[in-house]
């Protein structure tokens, strides 16, 4: 009887990993049309699928937040041409769909979660002039974020924030599943750009905290 107890626990696991999906929250369902989460449920599978086994391993996501804090390369060695023309049709449909709706809203899907966003009234460069970081260059890049809305520098920040908001983040929130997601792929795609173009992605000596 015990050993059909476990067999029967066993297959329960396995089985629901394997229905682990991105389900979109009733916030973002209220935010995003369906063109715009069948987008982003691909791009958050195709990131899990490259990176994680599970969007609910809260170990991998760590993983990759420290990637983020340091070399890139190494993660973006896990990604190919696929992923690169995934995240560039979803840019190019949705620039600003991430910048806008963190500006808007405090992101949070419940009281339960903490918003990966800053508040709206709280500006960037005045968070990260907090931290002790050169202003002049915080509001470079605000500048650049404010003029291009592009996520060339909005991975930067987002991811950057997350990192020191981890304590206080419930990586299994879907919305900040997203969050990451689509600030690593960014990231990836604007490096392939950059590549392209045949200029050092990672020659950001003016960029430094």
């Amino acid at each position: 009887m015990r050993f059909i107890v476990l067999l029967f626990l066993i297959l329960l696991v396995s089985c629901s990993k394997k229905e682990q999906k991105f389900i979109p929250s009733q916030e973002m369902k209220s935010i995003y049309n369906q063109e715009e989460l069948a987008d982003i449920q691909t791009l958050v599978e195709l990131f899990n699928s490259r990176v994680c086994e599970s969007q609910n391993d809260l170990s991998c996501y760590r993983g990759v937040l420290r990637d983020i804090d340091g070399d890139m390369c190494v993660l973006f060695e896990m990604f190919d041409d696929t992923v690169s023309d995934k995240v560039g049709d979803f840019i190019s449909k949705h620039p600003n769909v991430i910048w806008s709706e963190c500006r808007s809203t405090l992101y949070a899907v419940n009281q339960d979660y903490q918003s990966p966003c800053i508040s709206p009234e709280t500006k960037f460069a005045s968070y990260l002039s907090n931290l002790n970081n050169d202003l002049k260059i915080v509001k470079t890049m605000e500048k650049e974020l404010d003029e291009s809305g592009f996520l060339d520098i909005n991975w930067w920040l987002s991811e950057y924030y997350i990192l020191t908001e981890l304590n206080r983040s419930d990586l299994r929130n879907p919305n900040i599943n997203f969050f990451i997601a689509i600030g690593v792929l960014g990231g990836y795609y604007d490096y392939q750009l950059q590549l392209e173009l045949g200029v050092d992605y990672f020659d950001t000596s003016d960029l430094r905290f």
